[in-house]
């Protein structure tokens, strides 16, 4: 559990650094017809590597609690069952999606549920038992 969330929140790390570096592009702003200058590059530099650490911590977070709610469930419902099967990943996989969707109501949590259901039942077959 503690290193699927470690894993989670480095891959999760990773992902936040790829996709805030490549997000954020500043636009040609015009005043009456003419160009704005840009700021230095220090300070562009300065607001991009803030605005790239605050996604990686977000997307940091987000992936260490998908990686913890789906490791603990995964292996709760494998010793409650007694069995290795691609129903634990499954069942794993609704609680995840549905525990994450908790916010979007009923019917978020609902669809969550069916949708990481679905994908962990497609990895399992892509994949093959772990």
């Amino acid at each position: 559990l503690v290193l699927a969330t470690g894993v989670g929140a480095g891959l999760g790390l990773a992902m936040g650094v790829f996709l805030g570096a490549m997000g954020d592009v500043a636009p040609i702003q015009l005043y009456y017809g003419r160009e704005v200058p840009f700021p230095p590059i220090s300070e562009q530099a300065r607001t991009a590597w803030r605005a790239t650490a605050g996604k990686s911590v977000s997307w940091a977070k987000n992936f260490a609690q998908l990686s913890a709610i789906f490791a603990g469930t995964e292996c709760v419902v494998e010793k409650l069952r007694g069995k290795h099967d691609v129903w634990n990943s499954i069942s794993s996989g609704c609680v995840a999606g549905a525990a994450l969707s908790a916010s979007s109501g009923p019917s978020g949590m609902a669809f969550g549920c069916v949708g990481f259901a679905a994908f962990s039942a497609a990895m399992e077959a892509l994949m093959g038992q772990h």
